[in-house]
C-alpha cells in the first residue's frame, strides 16, 4: 500500500508536531496523529514511543481531542506488535480501533478509507470481534532495545534503567515507555546497575565487585560475585562491601555508612518496598538474614527479622499493615508479620491444581483496597494473585511461554497508581491491580476446546470453570451457556447447534444449547477420560481413550459399540480426526516397539479403514501436530526437525496414493495448524512463543500470505469459511476472518 509519509525521514517525522503545535492548528494536528499512514511511517522508522509521546503532549495541551486519545489507546494496546512487526501497523491499529465504542468521526473516516486500502491486498486478516487486551492487559508495554537481566528501578518507580554486560545503558520512562537517556558506561563487564531518577544518577558494579558512580572517578570495593545494587536518593549507592557489610556510599563526599554487618553471601534480594520508604535486604540461603532499613530524614533505622524457613526467592513489605509477602524456593507463598511469625501460607502448586505453571520467583503486596492480595510471578511466565484473607488463587496475567529463554526481574505494586509493574529480560509493562477475568463474558479458566458449528456459531469449553458457551462468530455475542462438569473434549455435529461432549468419566453425549442433559444416566464407555471424539452423523460417533482404544457407537443407547483400534500395551493415543471418504478416521499415537530392554518409541499416523489400516508416518521423530482438510483429501504434518525447528509437509490424496504437494522448514516453534477451506485451501499456523498467526499456502514452499498478532496465548483453535477462532489460556476467545481480494 502507498504511504504519503514514506518520503519523510526520521527527523521529519519526529519534528512535524513541533512545527504544528506553536500555531495551535488543532484540526491539522488531529488529522496527522489519526492518519494511519503517519502511524505506519513512525512504526517502520522505529519511533513508536516517540509517537506515543506526541499523542501525550497534544492530550495534555488540548484534552478535548478525543480522537488523539483513542489513537493513543490503540497504540498502547498494540505496542508489542507495532515494535516487533511494524510492517503490519495499519492492519493491527485498524483491528483495534474498529471495535472501540463511540469512535470519534475523524477516526471512523480514517478507518473507512483504510478498509478500502486493505481490501486491495491479496489477503489480510480482519478482527471479527473485539480483541482481548494484550498479554498481559497492559497500560504500558516496553520492548527493550536489547535483552538483559541487569536492570534497576528508580526509587519512585518512574523509570527503569537497563544495562548490557558491555555497558550499553538505556533509561525508559514508566509513564510513556519512551527512552529518556542512552549512555555508554565506562566498564567492560557489568554485573549490576543502580538508578536514581531525581536527581538522575547511575551507578554500577563490575564482575570483580568494584562499584562505580557516574559522578566521580572514585570507586568502592564491593563484594565480588554480587548482582544486587540500589541507589537511594538521600543515602547514595547501597551494596555489599568486601568486608560483608551492607553500606550506603555517597560518592561525591566519599562517605560510607554501614547499614548491616556480617552479611551472608549472596545478596538474594536488595530492593525498595513498594511504597518506596524501606530498603529490603535478604542475604544468604542457609542461614537467611532479613533486614529492613528506613531513612527517616536524619538517620538510618534498621531492623533484623528472624526467619528459619526454606530459602527465600523474594519478599515485599507493607508498612501500613506491617506484613511481609514472601515467595520461597519450596514453592510456598507466605504472609508474615514484622516479628517473623507466619500468619498464613499456601504451597501454591497444590492449591492451583495446575492452573498456574512454574515455581514462584517474585512477589509483591497489593496496595490500597488490594492490600489483602499478594501478586506473584513464576519462572514459566505467569503472574497470579493470592487473596490470602479468603484463600482464593487465580491467574492474573500470562507474560511469556515456558519455552522462552527469559525470566522475571521485577514485580512491584506501584504506590502512586493502581498498577503492577513487571519486567523480564526483554520487556517491561504495567497492568491494573484489578483482575481481568471477573468482568468477562468468557471463561474463568483456560479454554479447553472450541468448535464452529454448521450454523456458524462458536461453542467453547472451559478447562476448570465447568461451562459450555455458545457465541456468534462476528462480535462474539454470548448466546447460551450450560454448566457441565469434568469436560474432556467437545466436537461439532453434522448440523445444528448441538455438540458432542466427552468427560473424564468415560461418558459421551449430545449437548444442546437450550437444555440440560441428565449426564448421570449416561453409559460409561471407558473407565477413564474420553481423549478425543467426533461425530460422523447425527446418531453415530467415534470415541477414543488415551491408552489407544477407539470405539464406534450409536446414539442414544450405545448398542453394538464396535472397537476399531485396540488398546495397546504401551504408548498412548494423541489425536483422532475424521477421514471423510478415504476411510473411517485418522489416528496419531505414540507406541513402544520391541522387547523389554531394547524397546523404542515410535510415532504412528494411521488411516483406519473398515478393511484395515494405512500407515502414512512411522518414525522416531515426533510429530508436533497434524490436521486434515475439510474434504479429507489433504493432510498437514508438523514434524520436529533434527537440526532445530520444524518441517511442515502437505500431503494430497491422488489415485496412486498420498503425494507431498508442498513443504517448508521453519526455525520457529509451531504449536498448532488447521486447514481453511475459503477462499481456497490454506492453513493457519499458530506460534505461541512469539504470539503470532500466519496463513500459508498449501503447495510449493508454503508461502506466507497473511499475518496477525495474537494478544493472548492460544490453547485451541477452529476454522470454517474463512473464520479462525482461537481459545486462550486467559479464558477469552479471538475471532479473526481472512479477507481476500475478490
Amino acid at each position: 500500500m502507498s504511504n504519503r509519509f514514506a518520503s519523510f525521514d526520521r527527523y521529519g517525522l519526529r519534528h512535524l508536531l513541533d512545527h504544528l503545535l506553536p500555531s495551535k492548528r488543532w484540526q491539522t494536528i488531529e488529522e496527522v496523529l489519526t492518519d494511519l499512514d503517519f502511524i505506519e511511517a513512525n512504526c517502520i522508522a522505529g519511533m513508536v514511543h516517540d509517537l506515543l509521546q506526541d499523542c501525550e503532549r497534544v492530550i495534555q495541551i488540548y484534552p478535548d481531542l478525543r480522537s488523539v486519545a483513542q489513537m493513543r489507546e490503540a497504540l498502547v494496546l498494540e505496542l508489542s506488535s507495532l515494535v516487533s512487526r511494524p510492517e503490519f501497523a495499519v492492519q493491527s491499529v485498524y483491528n483495534r480501533l474498529i471495535w472501540f465504542d463511540d469512535l470519534e468521526p475523524a477516526l471512523y473516516e480514517q478507518l473507512e478509507a483504510t478498509r478500502l486500502k486493505l481490501n486491495q491486498l491479496p489477503f489480510w486478516i480482519r478482527a471479527a470481534a473485539l480483541l482481548p487486551t494484550p498479554t498481559p492487559s497492559s497500560d504500558l508495554n516496553i520492548s527493550f532495545e536489547f535483552s538483559t537481566s541487569i536492570q534497576s528501578l528508580a526509587p519512585d518507580s518512574s523509570a527503569i534503567a537497563i544495562t548490557s554486560i558491555k555497558g550499553e545503558a538505556r533509561v525508559y520512562s514508566l509513564k510513556t515507555g519512551a527512552i529518556l537517556e542512552k549512555r555508554k558506561l565506562d566498564s567492560k563487564s557489568i554485573a549490576a546497575v543502580a538508578f536514581c531518577e531525581n536527581p538522575r544518577r547511575l551507578a554500577w558494579m563490575d564482575v570483580n565487585g568494584c562499584i562505580h558512580s557516574d559522578q566521580v572517578l572514585t570507586t568502592l570495593a564491593g563484594r565480588s560475585s554480587e548482582e544486587r545494587l540500589l541507589y537511594h536518593p538521600q543515602g547514595g549507592i547501597v551494596g555489599a562491601r568486601e568486608d560483608h557489610a551492607l553500606v550506603a556510599w555517597q560518592p561525591e563526599q566519599d562517605k560510607v555508612t554501614i547499614l548491616l554487618e556480617n552479611l551472608p553471601a549472596p545478596l538474594v534480594v536488595l530492593r525498595f518496598s513498594s511504597d518506596e520508604d524501606y530498603i529490603l535486604c535478604i542475604a544468604g540461603n542457609n542461614p537467611t538474614s532479613i533486614g529492613i532499613i528506613n531513612w527517616n530524614g536524619e538517620e538510618w533505622k534498621k531492623k533484623n527479622i528472624p526467619f528459619t524457613g526454606a530459602p527465600i526467592a523474594d519478599l515485599d513489605y507493607d508498612p501500613k499493615t506491617q506484613k511481609f509477602a514472601i515467595s520461597q524456593k519450596n514453592r510456598c507463598i507466605s504472609v508474615m508479620d514484622a516479628s517473623g511469625k507466619v500468619g498464613t501460607q499456601i504451597f501454591y502448586e497444590v492449591e492451583s491444581q495446575g492452573q498456574i505453571i512454574g515455581a514462584p520467583i517474585r512477589c509483591a503486596i497489593g496496595k490500597g483496597d488490594q492490600s489483602d492480595r499478594v501478586f506473584f510471578c513464576t519462572r514459566y511466565g505467569r503472574i497470579a494473585v493470592w487473596d490470602w484473607q479468603n484463600g482464593e488463587l487465580e491467574t492474573y496475567a500470562d507474560c511469556f511461554s515456558k519455552f522462552n529463554q527469559q525470566s522475571f526481574r521485577f514485580l512491584i505494586t506501584m504506590p502512586k497508581s493502581d498498577k503492577v509493574f513487571y519486567s523480564t529480560d526483554f520487556m517491561g509493562g504495567t497492568i491494573s491491580q484489578q483482575t481481568q477475568n471477573s468482568i468477562s463474558n468468557f471463561h474463568q479458566s483456560e479454554v479447553l476446546a472450541c468448535v464452529i458449528t454448521p450454523s456458524n456459531h462458536i461453542v467453547s469449553a472451559g478447562k476448570q470453570d465447568n461451562r459450555l458457551k455458545w457465541f456468534t462468530v462476528e462480535k462474539l455475542t454470548l448466546l447460551n451457556e450450560r454448566t457441565v462438569k469434568d469436560i474432556s473434549v467437545i466436537s461439532s455435529c453434522e448440523e445444528g447447534e448441538q455438540v458432542l461432549v466427552g468427560d473424564h468419566h468415560g461418558r459421551i453425549w449430545i449437548q444442546f444449547p437450550d437444555r440440560d442433559v441428565e449426564i448421570h444416566k449416561m453409559k460409561h464407555i471407558f473407565e477413564g477420560s474420553v481423549k478425543d471424539a467426533f461425530s460422523n452423523s447425527l446418531k453415530t460417533a467415534f470415541i477414543a481413550e488415551e491408552k489407544g482404544r477407539v470405539v464406534f457407537v450409536d446414539f442414544p443407547d450405545f448398542i453394538g459399540a464396535k472397537v476399531y483400534r485396540h488398546q495397546s500395551g504401551a504408548g498412548k493415543l494423541t489425536k483422532i480426526l475424521p477421514a471423510k471418504a478415504n476411510g473411517l478416521f485418522w489416528s496419531l499415537s505414540n507406541e513402544v516397539e520391541g522387547v523389554e530392554g531394547s524397546s523404542l518409541d515410535y510415532v504412528n499416523l494411521e488411516l483406519i479403514k473398515e478393511e484395515g489400516k494405512e500407515i502414512l508416518y512411522h518414525s522416531r521423530v515426533l510429530l508436533r501436530d497434524f490436521n486434515v482438510s475439510h474434504d479429507g483429501n489433504a493432510i498437514c504434518l508438523v514434524i520436529y526437525s533434527m537440526d532445530g525447528g520444524v518441517e511442515v509437509q502437505i500431503l494430497l490424496k491422488e489415485e496412486a496414493g498420498w503425494k507431498i504437494s508442498g513443504q517448508r522448514k521453519y526455525k520457529k516453534e509451531i504449536d498448532r495448524v488447521i486447514f481453511l477451506n475459503q477462499p481456497h485451501q490454506l492453513i493457519a499456523v499458530i506460534h505461541n512463543d512469539v504470539q503470532w498467526l500466519e496463513i500459508w499456502e498449501t503447495f510449493g514452499n508454503l508461502d506466507t500470505l497473511a499475518e496477525a498478532a495474537l494478544p493472548k496465548r492460544v490453547t485451541c483453535l477452529a476454522a470454517s469459511g474463512g473464520y479462525i477462532v482461537m481459545g486462550c489460556q486467559s479464558g477469552q476467545l479471538i475471532s479473526y476472518h481472512l479477507e481476500w481480494r475478490k
